[in-house]
C-alpha cells in the first residue's frame, strides 16, 4: 500500500529557540486550515524530533507523536505552499491576489517572504484587522538572529502575528 505525500508532509515549527520537525497529516485539512482553526489549541506531528535552532544537525530528542501548542509557535515552515494555504486562500474567484514582499522579526528569527493579498489591500490594515492569529508568507527564508549563518528555506511559512515585533515593507 502506497503512502500518500499528504499523509507525511514535512513541517518545522519554531518556538522558544527550538525547532520541532515532523510529519503533518494533511489528508483532512491543510496545515493552514489547522493553524487558523480557532476551535483547536494544538497541531499533531508524527515522527517528531527537536533541535536547537542554531544547531539544526544536533537532535536533542525525538518522539513518535508531538503536540504543538499553536499560541507558542513563532512560525511553521513547510516546503509545500499548497499545504500552508487555507482553503479560502487557494480559491479567489473575484480578484487576482497581489504579492507584497515582507521582512518580519519574530523571536530568534528574521523571516522574509511574499504575502498574497486580495486587490490593493494595505498590509497595515491586514495586520490591524486580521482576526486570525497567523499570516501566510510564500517563498520564505528564515535567518537566525543569533547566528546569521543558520538559515531555513521553505515554500511557505505561517507566522504567528502575536510574535511579530516589526514588519519591513518596500513601500505602502
Amino acid at each position: 500500500m502506497a503512502i500518500s505525500q499528504k499523509e507525511h508532509t514535512p513541517v518545522e515549527f519554531f518556538a522558544e529557540g527550538y525547532r520541532l520537525s515532523g510529519s503533518f497529516d494533511a489528508r483532512r485539512a491543510s496545515l493552514g486550515d489547522a493553524l487558523y482553526d480557532a476551535t483547536s489549541e494544538f497541531v499533531v506531528l508524527r515522527e517528531a524530533y527537536i533541535s536547537v535552532i542554531d544547531r539544526p544537525a544536533e537532535i536533542l530528542t525525538n518522539y513518535p507523536v508531538a503536540l504543538v501548542t499553536k499560541w507558542s509557535v513563532a512560525f511553521a515552515l513547510t516546503t509545500d505552499q499548497d499545504l500552508a494555504l487555507r482553503h479560502d486562500q487557494k480559491f479567489s474567484p473575484y480578484q487576482r491576489p497581489k504579492t507584497r514582499h515582507l521582512h518580519v522579526i519574530v523571536p530568534f528569527f528574521e523571516v522574509t517572504g511574499d504575502l498574497r493579498m486580495p486587490g490593493h489591500v494595505d498590509p497595515r490594515l491586514m495586520f490591524k484587522t486580521q482576526k486570525e492569529s497567523f499570516v501566510t508568507l510564500l517563498d520564505v527564508t528564515a535567518r537566525s538572529t543569533s547566528d546569521p549563518s543558520v538559515s531555513y528555506q521553505g515554500g511557505a511559512a505561517l507566522v504567528n502575528t502575536s510574535k511579530i515585533s516589526f514588519v519591513g515593507l518596500k513601500s505602502l
